[in-house]
């Protein structure tokens, strides 16, 4: 509010309330909170209530500081004679001077030096403030000896400086704790300064630590940690003064100030160090031996002319991994005024076609003037994640980076899981005719596919895995196994090899496999499926935090409700809340992974169910694979909310009863379903993984199979069972199922894909079949008498064999007539054209109509 110039501030609604709150902080043992309660209170006292703020400090003699800083940074005025009249002396100590500082409403002088060493910083004056430091009349002041050690500590983590100045930092926080008697009379201080060394000696900068470790070793001191916490992090302040000043001083656009420290924080973010660099083929349809590394494919693009790269891959097959990678990649090597690498989750924002640049931008804190500036002067690269998780299956590129005047010049990187695009999916990408700017132009568009892991990635991935304990999941004492032994187990358990071609179900196996495999010894007979790798996952995490919540410090409340969830099964609990949240997420969101939840906006609608601070949502909450960030959350992978839906389809229709498979086929069927769930509401036909795990649970329970068999047999006598029929048949048909000789009359499943399937002498009379997809299908002498056959799908066009030449062909005008003109050898033309042994070479032509 100071530094803002907050005015009219209410004494009585403002003022004292804020007095009370910063006062009320001076009984607590944490020293560095005290001293940082200690300054904002004593910029209180220059915030004038009821009244324009502190004219800068001008009004008073100890605020001349200030006004005079903005003049030194310009005119390289010398403070010295201004302190020095202005400062008195103070030698207490820091809880006495603390605790005098909170709540007596008198302005501190130790308060105006730090200001002024502050100025000094943002005048780039470095020498001044070590002179000032040595100085100031209340250089014994344990607060200002606290606020200067943090000022020191600042500039040494701060990489807008220079290493030599930074190092300089550290030497002289060393020196004045080594040689400066008036800065020993207070051991907190002393402890303050060890703090600060201490945790610039674990900095990330090679530089600053390994000259705070040496500084540290010539003191004698070990880089144990202090009984005062570790506070030194570039958030140490809410904004470094220095760095803001400095780069004006440095002439760097305060814009590329916020990009600089929008880099910083997108480098600090956790990275998973189990990487293998994918390989990719150019197309869907290329062979396996066109494989070429993804990344120097990615970086050939940003060189090149084109405007957007597609990136496709199954569930799992690692594109989030490789986006992360890539913007962590392109940060590294920025350059001031050179591509801006912005890194898009497309499901966490609402309508991404509108302007989604500038909602990303913004979310980063970035103003409206500095985002205009970015528009019209520099180019980005987009790095959108998850195309097919927005919902937004829409021309992106088109509404977000045309490269046309007054709009966003951009490189566009895209992932998208294979199956959600569709055969067309080129025709989304393609120049517009009324784009006149790239109106012809072919090459905007690239394309690149994830393959699957090869066995020798597979083998580099365990052995990253194993020497990194932060990524795997707690194993049960002793049950971890070496590198080679995972190999071993992989290798001998049927199709698991094929299966952990995917990275995600690889570091599944890798968790879940000492439990899976327990005391077995002929692993030839364990079936391993991508569902059984879930349940197991599931199953983990659960225990796993069941253990943490056992040992850790809940409240009575807290402790209450575990011990009932304990009583009442807890994974079985938190597998139901994660199926709850799942089905809500399909409903509500229309599958959008993502949920944006505030309490007081939203404690009243579905999503508080989930998310609230009720003791036993937070205890389920925290124990499931979630993350969030902010106010958003979401599974740890988009796969792990297609398992659970696939849970609640799977638990909504089998009931542990299988119907007799030798029964009467015309029987009634009495069997209810829950025709609230997903089966009956929602189209699970691109749902692809959906699928996959619906069918591994057809082959792991006989039961299931005959309720889907249900469900498409009550197709025929209730049209509300058409979407479920749908999904059934469809799930049936990709685990396998054969329907050779089947009665399907009459049964109702529109869009149905039956692709590859078997229905050898099916009866399909009357069936409702529109949209049904029979491509590669086995359809030898099945009866679609009476059928509704709109926009069905067989993979081929009909086609007529003749055994000669086609001459002509044409149509009748209503299309339901195709004429062919044939040639026919002379001999044989001959015999069919009596009478006529010399006519000419059109009369030797015999004209079918079919």
């Amino acid at each position: 509010m100071a530094d803002h110039k907050v005015q009219d501030l209410s004494r009585v609604l403002e003022h004292e309330p804020l007095s009370a709150v910063l006062s009320g902080l001076k009984c607590t043992a944490d020293h560095n909170l005290i001293y940082q309660a200690c300054y904002a209170f004593q910029a209180l006292q220059y915030v004038t209530a009821d009244e324009t703020v502190l004219q800068a400090l001008l009004r008073h003699s100890t605020g001349m500081v200030d006004g005079l800083v903005k003049i030194s940074a310009v005119l390289k005025l010398d403070l010295g004679p201004v302190l020095k009249g202005s400062l008195c002396e103070s030698g207490r100590g820091i809880l006495e001077s603390m605790q005098e500082g909170l709540g007596s409403g008198q302005k501190m002088p130790w308060y105006s030096a730090i200001r002024a060493a502050y100025a000094f910083v943002q005048a780039g004056q470095l020498k001044d403030l070590k002179q000032f430091i040595y100085e100031a009349p209340c250089r014994r002041d344990s607060l200002f000896q606290w606020g200067i050690c943090q000022l020191l500590g600042e500039i040494a983590v701060d990489t807008v400086w220079a290493a030599t100045i930074r190092q300089q930092a550290v030497d002289l926080l060393g020196h004045l704790y080594r040689n400066d008697q008036d800065w020993g009379r207070d051991e907190s201080v002393k402890s303050w300064m060890i703090t600060i060394l201490d945790n610039l000696g674990s900095a990330s900068d090679q530089a600053v630590k390994n000259h705070a470790l040496d500084l540290l070793q010539e003191l004698d001191l070990d880089s144990t940690p202090r009984t005062q916490p570790s506070y030194l992090s570039r958030s140490l302040l809410p904004t470094p003064y220095s760095s803001l000043i400095l780069a004006e001083v440095q002439e760097m656009p305060y814009v590329e100030y916020e990009l600089y420290k929008l880099r910083l924080q997108r480098l600090e973010e956790k990275q998973l160090s189990v990487y293998i660099p994918p390989q990719a083929k150019p197309s869907l349809h290329a062979k396996d031996d066109e494989l070429f590394p993804l990344m120097e494919k990615v970086q050939g693009f940003l060189v090149s002319d084109h405007q957007m790269m597609l990136i496709l891959g199954d569930s799992g097959a690692g594109k989030s991994t490789f986006n992360r990678h890539l913007e962590n990649q392109l940060w590294t090597e920025y350059k001031r005024g050179g591509p801006i690498p912005l890194f898009i989750n497309l499901a966490s924002i609402d309508e991404p076609q509108n302007d989604m640049v500038t909602k990303q931008l913004q979310f980063h804190n970035l103003n409206n003037d500095q985002i205009r500036d970015l528009k019209l002067h520099r180019q980005l690269v987009l790095i959108c994640d998850g195309y097919d998780e927005s919902q937004q299956l829409v021309n992106l590129h088109r509404t977000n980076f045309l490269n046309q005047p007054g709009q966003w010049s951009t490189k566009m990187v895209i992932t998208c899981r294979s199956q959600y695009l569709g055969p067309s999916y080129r025709d989304l990408f393609k120049p517009q005719p009324l784009d006149r700017y790239n109106a012809g132009r072919q090459d905007l568009f690239q394309e690149a596919v994830i393959a699957p892991f090869s066995n020798e990635q597979i083998r580099s991935y365990v052995v990253q895995f194993m020497h990194d304990p932060n990524i795997r999941l707690v194993f049960d004492e002793g049950a971890a196994w070496s590198s080679e032994e995972y190999i071993d187990k992989l290798r001998a358990i049927p199709n698991l090899m094929d299966l952990v071609k995917n990275p995600f179900l690889l570091t599944l196996a890798l968790s879940t496999l000492p439990k899976l495999v327990g005391s077995q010894q002929d692993l030839s007979s364990l079936r391993v499926t991508r569902v059984v790798l879930y349940d197991k996952f599931t199953e983990q995490w659960l225990e796993t935090n069941k253990l943490r919540l056992q040992t850790s410090a809940l409240s009575k409340e807290e402790q209450d409700v575990f011990e009932l969830l304990l009583d009442d099964g807890f994974v079985a609990n938190g597998i139901n809340f994660q199926m709850r949240l799942s089905d809500s997420i399909c409903k509500e969101q229309d599958g959008n992974p993502v949920v944006q939840y505030t309490h007081l906006r939203d404690k009243q609608t579905w999503k508080a169910e989930f998310f609230s601070p009720d003791p036993e949502v937070r205890l389920l909450l925290e124990s499931c694979p979630l993350t969030w960030t902010g106010s958003q959350f979401r599974f740890v992978h988009r796969s792990v909310l297609e398992y659970f839906l696939s849970c609640v389809v799977y638990s909504s229709i089998y009931q542990d009863s299988e119907f007799d498979p030798q029964g009467d086929s015309d029987s009634t069927v009495t069997q209810t379903f829950d025709t609230n769930g997903p089966l009956f509401t929602r189209n699970l036909l691109k749902e692809q993984s959906i699928i996959q795990f619906l069918c591994d649970r057809v082959q792991q329970a006989p039961g299931f199979k005959q309720q889907l068999l249900a469900v498409i047999e009550q197709s025929k006598i209730d049209a509300l069972a058409a979407i479920a029929a749908a999904n059934a048949i469809t799930i049936l048909v990709r685990a396998g199922v054969h329907f050779n000789g089947a009665d399907l009359r009459g049964v109702k499943i529109p869009s149905a894909d039956l692709s590859d399937g078997q229905f050898d002498s099916v009866q399909f009379h009357g069936a409702n079949l529109r949209g049904v997809n029979f491509t590669s299908s086995w359809l030898r002498k099945v009866d679609f008498g009476g059928a509704q056959m709109e926009g069905v799908q067989f993979g081929e066009l009909p086609y007529l064999e003749v055994d000669e030449t086609i001459w002509t062909c044409a149509y009748s005008p209503d299309g339901k007539v195709l004429a062919l003109g044939l040639w026919m050898a002379r001999s044989i033309c001959l015999t069919q054209l009596p009478g006529k042994p010399s006519a000419r070479w059109k009369d030797m032509m015999s004209t079918s109509f079919l």
